[in-house]
Order: structure tokens, then C-alpha cells, then sequence
């Protein structure tokens, strides 16, 4: 959530929710940043946790399982995050257009609706 996206969210029901409670707990520092900021909360009231990974994320998978999904067979460059203009996956997919032999393959929830759409427009396929 930045101060341009922050209209996508229900801010006074969130607010009021941060106001119920003794402790917020974030995943990054910026992201208490930015709660700090936008939600005018006291910087004591929170936290920092990082998110923690399993184990089985670092067991080798077959990378012909995900190849076989998604019918990809040419090498690719794979961006896993929520789409949005903050994350700018648009410049990401402008600047692939300079290496065709490579697929750019974006995964994601789509956060920012325009955004997503000017996404699929420049990337076609």
C-alpha cells in the first residue's frame, strides 16, 4: 500500500481495526513504514516479522513439472508477485521485449486492475 494505492483499500475499516488492537505485525520493516505513515499509528505499536519459509521449499523439484503446467518448453524468466504498479511489472515485461528468445512468465494476484490490464496489453501473449 503506498499513499497512490492506498483508495484501493477500505482505510477506515482497516484503521479502525489497528485502533482494536494491543500490537500490528508487519513482514518487513517497510512494510511498518508504511503503515506508520499511512495509518498515523504509533511506531512502538509495530512489529517486524519476516516470513518464514518450509522446508520442502528447498527440496530440488523437476523442473519439467512446471514446464508441463504451463506448456513452456523455451527457457523463461519467471516473476512470482502480486501484480501492481508499485511492483512495475510493466517495465519488467518492456524490457523482455530486448531478449525474445527468452518468455517472461508473471504470477500473481492482481492488485492493481489497470495496471494488470496494461500488463496483458504490452505483453500480448
Amino acid at each position: 500500500m503506498t499513499e497512490e494505492t492506498k483508495h484501493l483499500y477500505p482505510i477506515g475499516e482497516i484503521h479502525h481495526r489497528f485502533s482494536l488492537t494491543d500490537r500490528v505485525v508487519a513482514n518487513s520493516k517497510i512494510g511498518c513504514d508504511t503503515l506508520v505513515r499511512i495509518f498515523d499509528l504509533p511506531q512502538q505499536k509495530i512489529v517486524s516479522v519476516l516470513n518464514g519459509v518450509e522446508q520442502s521449499f528447498y527440496e530440488p523439484v523437476e523442473p519439467e513439472l512446471f514446464r508441463s503446467e504451463f506448456g513452456i518448453q523455451d527457457r523463461f524468466v519467471l516473476n512470482v508477485d502480486n501484480i501492481q504498479p508499485r511492483k512495475n511489472q510493466l517495465a519488467l515485461i518492456r524490457a523482455m521485449k530486448s531478449l525474445p528468445e527468452l518468455t517472461l512468465v508473471l504470477i500473481g494476484h492482481q492488485r492493481g486492475p489497470e495496471s494488470a490490464k496494461a500488463c496483458f496489453a504490452e505483453g500480448a501473449d
